[in-house]
């Protein structure tokens, strides 16, 4: 178990050799341990092979079947299109968008919020979508 509202983090790596290409974060938002906030970070020469879809989705299924998590949210900046398909492609809904909120580099910016229940997962059969689906 981690400490509410800190960050957890997870190694990826590819399965020949074990090198880390990344990182999945988890952090748990409330008081109950029932939701959490995931993000992901890959190195950009693995960002077109899957990894992040796959990585993503293992760690969906394990909050919902071995931590019986009730909801997992995410966000991503608006101007990060790869991001945002990303969350989509593995099921999770759009919930809404915070538009030029953030000025940052001389520019204002947006932030789209991603989630997923515990429902919507088990009504898509218990699993993400395959990496080779999109």
């Amino acid at each position: 178990m981690t400490t509410l509202n800190e960050t957890f983090s997870l190694n990826i790596q590819t399965r020949d050799g074990g090198k880390i290409i990344g990182c999945l974060s988890l952090k748990f938002t409330d008081e109950g341990f029932v939701e959490a906030e995931v993000s992901i970070e890959l190195n950009e020469n693995y960002r077109n092979d899957d990894f992040e879809k796959e990585a993503l989705g293992a760690v969906l299924s394990f909050c919902f079947t071995e931590l019986k998590m009730h909801r997992v949210i995410a966000r991503g900046g608006s101007k990060q299109v790869e991001y945002c398909r990303l969350f989509e492609n593995v099921g999770m809904r759009r919930e809404g968008e915070f538009v030029k909120h953030r000025y940052l580099d001389g520019e204002w910016h947006g932030t789209v919020w991603f989630a997923m229940l515990d429902e919507e997962f088990r009504g898509a059969g218990g699993a993400v979508p395959p990496a080779s689906a999109a």
